[in-house]
C-alpha cells in the first residue's frame, strides 16, 4: 500500500514537471514563431481593415510587429477600439489590396497586382453568389505596393468597381 502511495506521487510530481516544461517550452516557440524573420531583408506587409471600412497597413521585419502596427493606425482613423484586427492579409514582397462592397470588406494579398485584382474578382463573384446575391459594387478602398507604400486606389478614381477579369 506504501509503495502505490510512493508511486502516485512520485508519478504527480513527474506529471507536473512535465506539464510545467511543456508550458514553459511552448510559451517560449510561440514567442520565438511570432518573431519570424528570416533576415533576407524581405520584409512582412500587412493589410487590416474593419468592419466600418477603415484601414491600417504596415511594413516591418518581423510579422508580429507589422500586425501590431497596422491594428494599431488602424484604430486611430477608425476610432474603435475593437474591429481593427478581425481581417487583415499578409505578405512579403507582393501587392495587398482591400475592397469595399457595401459592409463587407474583400482583402487580398499575391505576389502582383493583376494577380491580387484576379483574386479579389474572383472572392467577390463567390461570396456574391454563395453569401449574399445582394451584395453592392465593389470599389477599391487601398492598394499596398511591395515596397509597404500605400499606391493611388486601383481604378481611374476610388469609386471604380473591382477590376473584372477580362
Amino acid at each position: 500500500m506504501k509503495l502505490r502511495l510512493i508511486l502516485a506521487a512520485v508519478g504527480r510530481s513527474v506529471l507536473g514537471a512535465a506539464g510545467a516544461l511543456t508550458f514553459i517550452l511552448g510559451a517560449y516557440d510561440c514567442a520565438f514563431a511570432q518573431q519570424i524573420s528570416l533576415g533576407d531583408g524581405r520584409y512582412w506587409t500587412v493589410l487590416t481593415m474593419a468592419s466600418g471600412g477603415s484601414w491600417g497597413t504596415a511594413t516591418e521585419s518581423e510579422i508580429n510587429k507589422a500586425i501590431a502596427s497596422a491594428i494599431a493606425r488602424c484604430a486611430v482613423i477608425s476610432g474603435a477600439r475593437l474591429g481593427c484586427g478581425a481581417q487583415f492579409v499578409t505578405i512579403r514582397q507582393g501587392w495587398s489590396v482591400g475592397f469595399r462592397c457595401g459592409n463587407e470588406n474583400i482583402l487580398v494579398a499575391a505576389s502582383t497586382l493583376a494577380d491580387a485584382e484576379r483574386a479579389a474578382a474572383i472572392r467577390e463573384s463567390e461570396r456574391r453568389r454563395l453569401y449574399v446575391p445582394d451584395m453592392p459594387p465593389c470599389r477599391s478602398a487601398v492598394a499596398v505596393n511591395p515596397s509597404g507604400v500605400v499606391a493611388a486606389p486601383i481604378g481611374p478614381d476610388p469609386s471604380s468597381s473591382l477590376v473584372r477579369l477580362r
